[in-house]
């Protein structure tokens, strides 16, 4: 069965349609471009620091998805948290405290009437893993 009209065909066809197509182009302030906002690498679960990172953001009216990256999961003693960028053991609780103090900061130091509003998503990562021999030449403590 001899397929290459078929084939000829499907290529006329997709090239019609690549010469064909519009592009779509979005222009700022249309609403058409999601809001950006400053994510963090994350070096510890300080409640004073988070709190101060999410007043700063609350400041500047910022508005959209803020992540805020506690590093790699790990596990100890039973406990599931992150290593964060410092190398530090975070629990999961304690992250969801500093996670808190975020978004308190946010909210005190956002400007009266402001429209803004930030949602807040914990990342991790796998920034380092046993897998990785560079990271890891003799294994990563506390991989989960």
């Amino acid at each position: 069965m001899n397929r290459a009209p078929f084939f000829a065909a499907l290529v006329l066809a997709a090239a019609s349609l690549l010469f064909h197509a519009t592009p779509v182009t979005a222009s700022p302030g249309t609403g058409s471009y999601p809001n950006t906002t400053t994510s963090i690498y994350e070096h510890g679960t300080s409640t004073s620091t988070l709190y101060n990172q999410g007043c700063s953001a609350g400041s500047a009216a910022s508005s959209g998805v803020v992540i805020l990256d506690f590093g790699r999961p790990a596990e100890k003693s039973n406990n599931y948290g992150t290593i964060d960028f410092s190398g530090n053991f975070d629990t999961d609780s304690d992250i969801l405290t500093a996670m808190e103090q975020f978004a308190q900061g946010y909210h005190d130091c956002l400007p009266g009437g402001s429209s803004a509003k930030v949602s807040i998503a914990r990342g991790t990562n796998n920034s380092c893993s046993n897998e990785d021999l560079v990271c890891c030449p003799r294994g990563c403590g506390l991989q989960p």
